[in-house]
């Protein structure tokens, strides 16, 4: 079955399934938000947990429209709050981005460590290995590409990065 209604400002017709009674809809004429009525032409607000009732204002220069074949004594819609995240989810962010914060101060600590330990020999840390890999990989997927025939753009750029984050690296940086 479906509903025949139409926008309370601009009087475009629309027709929808029945499924979509209750719900705040737009017109895409006139944007003006409205309520698919229900099947008897009463527009039924959804139960929502957290709604509140907001008077609709017609707009200041609204457009030429025809006689309305609505009442204009009811002119509220049911607007929607978004749902406030709870105590709990933002503790739990904390706690997240203090044990990623607490990994990347052991790792600071133990790499500090290994370069006191070989005193002013060169400690091969995680980022200069990942430079390294970055160089090889872009190096092997450009000269792959060019024994194929095909030119890729992408790895001298990569190759780039990678040489950012070796020499990062050697000045003892860490990411």
């Amino acid at each position: 079955m479906t509903i025949a209604f139409s926008c309370p400002s601009c009087d475009r017709a629309y027709s929808v399934g029945d499924e979509f009674a209750g719900r705040v809809t737009a017109c895409k004429g006139c944007t003006t938000r409205m309520i698919v009525p229900d099947a008897e032409g009463e527009p039924d607000p959804p139960p929502r947990a957290r709604a509140r009732v907001v008077a609709v204002s017609p707009p200041t220069s609204p457009p030429p429209r025809k006689p309305s074949r609505r009442d204009d004594s009811d002119e509220f819609e049911v607007v929607e709050e978004p749902p406030s995240r709870s105590r709990d989810a933002f503790a739990e962010d904390a706690a997240k981005y203090a044990r990623k914060a607490a990994r990347k101060q052991r790792r600071r600590e133990r790499d500090a460590l290994v370069r006191e330990q070989h005193g002013n020999s060169l400690a091969v840390s995680r980022t200069i290995v990942r430079g390294l890999c970055t160089m090889a990989f872009s190096a092997v997927w450009f000269f792959g590409g060019l024994m194929f025939g095909v030119l890729f753009y992408f790895p001298p750029i990569l190759f780039c990065i990678g040489l950012g984050i070796l020499i990062m690296g050697l000045m003892g940086r860490e990411e």
